[in-house]
């Protein structure tokens, strides 16, 4: 049985993918590998490192981050990421968004690429490229009504004008 700290990396190790060939990796003892042979040890703490050779981090400059964002933007945490959000419409249709939410999930996609809208769960691919402009008429909105809040919907906007309409027909 694999010590602790290591278990949870074995467990997810099948969602992961080499970052030297790209195949999947499968747990082994105290490490992940790929059927290349290419082999990633879990630390005594704990942590998984999927480097080919170590690198020391000098810091927190733009460099660190534009590396980050080369390992997202090739896809190597897609299938974590998939795994661990899976999209609930459930969750969503009626859900209250609070401002700071709201401001919060415009910035972080607001700072996507196109290519990665696409594919966060959720937005439907071929509207990822409106999303940002949406969200900033849905900002102004909000300004000019002087809400703090809103709540989301899964249906379209016509079903709104519809009970909107029969709402006035009705009283």
């Amino acid at each position: 049985m694999p010590r602790a700290g290591i278990q949870k990396h074995l467990d997810i190790a099948p969602l992961l993918r080499c970052p030297i060939c790209g195949s999947g990796l499968h747990a082994r003892t105290a490490s992940v590998a790929c059927a290349a042979g290419h082999d990633f040890a879990v630390s005594s703490k704990g942590f998984l490192t999927l480097m080919a050779r170590p690198v020391t981090l000098k810091g927190y400059d733009e460099p660190f981050f534009e590396s980050r964002r080369r390992v997202l933007d090739a896809g190597c945490y897609d299938a974590v990421r998939d795994a661990l959000v899976p999209y609930d419409s459930s969750k969503v249709h009626k859900a209250l968004v609070s401002r700071r939410q709201f401001d919060d999930v415009r910035t972080r996609l607001g700072r996507m690429t196109l290519a990665d809208r696409m594919r966060v769960p959720g937005i439907q691919p071929k509207r990822a490229g409106v999303f940002p402009a949406g969200a900033l008429i849905l900002d102004a909105v909000m300004d000019l009504a002087g809400v703090d809040a809103f709540t989301a919907s899964e249906s379209d906007i016509l079903m709104g004008i519809v009970l909107d309409a029969a709402r006035g027909s009705a009283e």
